[in-house]
């Protein structure tokens, strides 16, 4: 591509000897690309963050421990547990969001024009743009357990304890999960 400027410049500023130019160069995806932008975070990483967020900091005056976190499975867009459980890599929380739901209504939302605010993470506003996105691989791994054994649909929420084990907090009874 060649590119051509032409300025018209009154006498005053023909003295300026300093110009400055931009070039944006924007990127129209389809599905397919924007899905596979994503990387993974591995479920061990994962698990650490979590146990992280559960242990105590010597460095903090002042610190609150809790015995275990509580995690949402619901995505904000569809009221269902993900199918395929993302945020983005700045976010500090663990909740996720349904992969093909977010970038799938991004789209619709934007059409044709591109829009900062259309890629911000429904749970905290953080950047949440197509590579900018991780998989979270333990959520990934419980969403498989609990589809594998029949407990999926009334799923709500998982309560993880220190140590990596889980229980299913669901809307009829609790069950019990272990990370491998």
């Amino acid at each position: 591509n060649t590119v051509s400027m032409h300025f018209l410049r009154s006498p005053a500023e023909m003295r300026d000897q300093l110009y400055a130019a931009g070039v944006e160069i924007l990127n129209v995806s389809d599905l397919v690309s924007a899905l596979d932008a994503a990387q993974i975070l591995p479920a061990s990483e994962s698990l650490q963050q979590i146990q992280k967020r559960l242990t105590s900091n010597p460095d903090d005056e002042v610190s609150i421990v809790s015995e275990d976190l509580v995690i949402d499975l619901v995505d904000p867009f569809t009221a269902r547990v993900f199918n395929r459980p993302v945020r983005g890599r700045l976010c500090t929380h663990q909740e996720c969001f349904d992969h093909e739901t977010y970038i799938t209504t991004r789209a619709l939302k934007s059409g044709r024009r591109t829009l900062r605010e259309d890629w911000k993470c429904p749970i905290c506003k953080q950047d949440a743009r197509p590579q900018m996105l991780v998989i979270d691989g333990f959520l990934f791994n419980i969403r498989e357990e609990l589809s594998h054994t029949n407990q999926l649909e009334n799923a709500r929420s998982i309560r993880v304890k220190r140590d990596g084990s889980w229980t299913l907090k669901s809307d009829t009874v609790s069950s019990t999960g272990q990370t491998s």
